[in-house]
């Protein structure tokens, strides 16, 4: 047997070992992919689905077809009715495995799990943060505005632009929150403009332990209920964005006897499932993991897009 070495955790455990128990390596999977993935952050999570797709109804108006009348005693009452608006998502496979070279498991080189595993976890949450922004960047319903002059100037009026589009999320007659709990999607690359900005600057105050001059992170304000931070979005775009109806996220489990397993602490965590398999052509084992998500907009009115935000 090989000789005992370090793992990902800190545990004495053989390369040989991890590999006869791929829970374990769906635990570490998951963690690593869930430390990255903000698709999680910005969609409500929905039930397991079967068969590939998921039918869902599009964001129905809380109102009625028709407006409320007076009514003559003893005349008929109007009635009215409720649209309704039924759609389809079609759950995508997200996938990829590397190999585990049977001299690697011989010498526990447990570097080269590691360095599987880390991007391997990383690979997927790229992937998979991809497709989930790709559905709130391109839905036709969502609204859009154009930014009052590029967010990356100092002297640009960010809290105007972001309160305009905060209005347009609470005038919907929809219950969404605008002013209230809101999430702020921005390019990574905005972090410093948003700490630059003088409007912000004079806003924000100064005198705080937590506010951004001493951590260095950009505090929520205008009642945001935080602000996301990802490469995964267009650099020239901004979301604003009620998480809590806009969207919702679903995935297709598969059948045990695919022999996928998973570790799923709790339904706040993405799952990422995984299996080992040996490959006698190349004498390696192979790590194999995936998801099988769906995407989609319910409430696409709780969404809005701001262009222009950057050259």
């Amino acid at each position: 047997m090989p000789a005992a070495g370090t793992y990902a955790n800190g545990q004495q455990l053989t390369v040989d070992a991890a590999l006869k128990q791929p829970q374990r390596l769906s635990r570490e999977l998951t963690a690593l992919a869930n430390k990255r993935l903000v698709s999680r952050r910005l969609f409500v999570r929905g039930p397991a689905v079967t068969g590939g797709s998921i039918e869902y109804e599009r964001s129905q108006s809380i109102f009625m077809d028709r407006e409320a009348e007076t009514i003559a005693e003893r005349a008929k009452w109007p009635r009215a009715g409720m649209s309704e608006d039924i759609r389809q998502a079609r759950v995508n496979q997200w996938g990829l495995e590397f190999p585990v070279s049977n001299l690697s498991i011989r010498r526990n080189r447990t570097d080269v799990l590691r360095r599987g595993m880390v991007k391997l976890g990383n690979t997927l949450a790229k992937r998979i943060d991809g497709a989930a922004m790709a559905v709130l960047e391109g839905d036709a319903d969502i609204q859009s505005q154009s930014a009052s002059a590029v967010w990356t100037a100092a002297g640009t009026d960010i809290i105007a632009d972001l309160g305009l589009a905060q209005e347009k999320i609470e005038t919907q007659d929809e219950g969404y929150d605008g002013f209230e709990g809101a999430t702020l999607v921005l390019h990574t690359n905005l972090r410093d403009s948003l700490l630059n900005n003088t409007v912000l600057r004079n806003a924000l105050p100064r005198e705080t332990n937590d506010g951004q001059i001493r951590t260095g992170m950009m505090a929520p304000f205008l009642g945001l209920r935080e602000i996301i931070f990802t490469p995964r979005i267009t650099p020239t775009l901004a979301l604003l964005i009620d998480t809590n109806v806009a969207g919702t996220v679903v995935d297709e489990i598969p059948d045990p006897q695919e022999g996928w397993t998973t570790f799923n602490p709790d339904a706040t965590v993405d799952p990422i499932y995984t299996m080992v398999y040996p490959d006698p052509t190349t004498k390696e084992q192979v790590v194999a993991a995936g998801r099988w998500p769906a995407f989609f907009l319910t409430d696409p009115k709780a969404v809005v897009k701001i262009t222009g935000v950057s050259a």
